[in-house]
């Protein structure tokens, strides 16, 4: 259980997570001027953004207000918060336009906005780096990798799930690609192959990709010693299932055209249902040649 508050001057912090909290959120916070972080996760929590969080402006680095039960646009006075280095208000019902002036929170690097109702246009961050950035199942229509999440030197995890992005893969060309641990550009248009990404990405531990038109032989894929999550369901793979996937703990590569003996694991039958023509546990088992 979370430490709902500690007033140590140089470490001030406000929680409640997991605490089924309801009601609207009290317009309290202009009493808490030397917050540092603000958690208030996973509650049942009514109404719009609170008011009074803008008061926490000056001094407030991380700011999560995931799965609260929050509704309405997103404040403009976010624009003020310009020491903040985190923010997650992922899995509530905000919707509308982010403000334009987001862009000013230059020192963002942790940024998740999942599972809203945001629109676009999205701003143009001038951020110095982004480690995290979550904008997946909105209604955005970014037709590109955000070039500014593509171009920072230090992002570990991108995820963009739905985000009406068409692109070749291989005309994505970001600054760094070993150093990524998640990638999922799941449920758009892109099209190509994801060798020349994976294949680069020394540190991938979770590649997720389903329903796109992605066309390259998975036999080429390497599958580096960290990776141990899987997903190219829904796509136009070919070619036959390479033995490095039982290293893997969950794998789906169904609905392809993917074509032969499968190597020995221990994913089900899902895994690879809606191939041409797969064979051998835990599908049926494969026709020996008289």
């Amino acid at each position: 259980m979370d430490d709902p508050i500690n007033t140590d001057e140089s470490k001030l912090w406000l929680v409640h997570t997991h605490h089924q909290l309801s009601g609207p959120i009290l317009e309290f916070f202009g009493s808490f001027s030397e917050l540092r972080i603000l958690r208030l996760l996973h509650n049942k929590f009514t109404g719009k953004f609170p008011a009074s969080i803008s008061f926490l402006a000056p001094k407030l680095v991380n700011l999560e207000l995931a799965q609260t039960g929050l509704n309405g646009q997103i404040p403009q006075f976010l624009e003020n918060f310009k020491t903040l280095d985190t923010l997650d208000l992922s899995q509530n019902s905000f919707s509308g336009v982010m403000p334009r002036s987001f862009a000013n929170l230059t020192d963002i690097f942790n940024l998740d906005l999942s599972r809203n109702y945001l629109i676009d246009p999205f701003p143009n961050m001038s951020v110095k780096g982004i480690e995290s950035l979550d904008l997946s199942y909105n209604k955005f229509h970014l037709g590109e990798i955000l070039k500014w999440a593509t171009s920072s030197p230090i992002i570990y995890s991108l995820k963009l799930a739905r985000c009406g992005i068409k692109l070749r893969l291989e005309d994505w060309k970001p600054s760094e690609t070993y150093i990524y641990d998640f990638i999922d550009l799941s449920q758009n248009e892109i099209s190509g192959s994801a060798i020349g990404l994976l294949n680069k990405t020394d540190y991938l531990v979770g590649f997720w990709a389903s329903s796109n038109k992605l066309k390259f032989n998975l036999e080429s894929l390497r599958i580096v010693e960290r990776l141990k999550y899987l997903d190219l369901s829904r796509n136009e793979v070919f070619g036959k299932v390479p033995n490095g996937v039982s290293k893997l703990e969950k794998l789906n590569v169904s609905y392809n055209h993917l074509c032969g003996k499968l190597p020995v694991t221990n994913f089900s039958a899902s895994a690879f249902l809606g191939n041409d023509c797969l064979c051998g546990f835990p599908l049926a088992a494969c026709k020996s040649v008289a």
